[in-house]
């Protein structure tokens, strides 16, 4: 994990903590009153309220960064696909479709993967590749059946490659909505301060239960924000799908003794 970005939900919540604490310990003991049974009341009330917040968000970041790692397998495995079957095509048309494979696969593992997660943009390079890939595996013109069906197969996985291409396009900068995040985090910091409003006694129990509810509340936040963006600086989505048929392309390339 990467602690500048676990650390932006937990300081807020550590700092309004030692606030509430020191105003607590400031206050005369006193003997629970049915004051205090309302505000367990209220506390149970808003960590449920807290407990529901907090598992839709985790469905939700965890849903998108499944979703984004799935789109990313189905990308390279449409372009590992796309190349396999380029290699029954004559000679021309396959040399055309392997180089534009390459090509693509390796601009969405260097130069593209590195700007996503520098800018959060694609690049418009590899967005040319992609679509040139595409054209020139539509524009060629087969003459007997058994290259009609090689190249209605690979124009297909073209497309397919492409489609996932959009898709992960569309996963980067998803994470949970902006109002569950701000009421993740006043709800956390209501849950506090009601567990220190309902401790009657400043002893060691009362402090070490409100500091572990404390912990609690800042350790889920920050896995939050650890995951709500597939292409954060958190836990990510892998390229390794996309660096395995680039791999497997070279490896092909290799035996067949084709250069760029």
């Amino acid at each position: 994990m990467t602690w500048s970005v676990a650390l932006v939900p937990g300081l807020p919540l550590l700092a309004m903590g030692l606030l509430l604490l020191r105003w607590r310990l400031q206050q005369p003991p006193r003997e629970p009153t049915g004051e205090h049974g309302a505000v367990g009341f209220a506390c149970g009330l808003v960590s449920m309220l807290f407990a529901v917040l907090m598992g839709l968000a985790i469905v939700a970041v965890w849903g998108s960064l499944t979703t984004a790692q799935n789109n990313i397998r189905a990308e390279a495995g449409a372009a590992r696909q796309t190349y396999t079957l380029a290699q029954a095509l004559p000679e021309q048309p396959q040399r055309l479709v392997r180089n534009d494979t390459r090509s693509y696969v390796e601009c969405a593992t260097g130069p593209e993967w590195q700007n996503i997660l520098r800018t959060g943009r694609t690049d418009t390079n590899c967005t040319e590749l992609a679509l040139k890939l595409q054209l020139d595996t539509a524009s060629w013109t087969p003459h007997n059946p058994r290259e009609q069906l090689i190249w209605s197969e690979t124009v297909r996985s073209t497309e397919q490659m492409l489609a996932a291409r959009r898709l992960r396009e569309g996963d980067i900068g998803t994470g949970p909505p902006v109002l569950l995040k701000a009421g993740l985090l006043i709800d956390g910091v209501a849950v506090l301060a009601m567990a220190l409003l309902r401790a009657h006694h400043r002893n060691r129990m009362d402090l070490a239960v409100v500091g572990l509810c404390g912990l609690l509340i800042a350790f889920q936040l920050s896995l939050i924000f650890q995951i709500e963006d597939p292409y954060g600086n958190g836990i990510q989505v892998s390229e390794r799908p996309l660096l395995d048929a680039l791999n497997r392309i070279r490896v092909l390339d290799t035996r067949d003794g084709l250069t760029k």
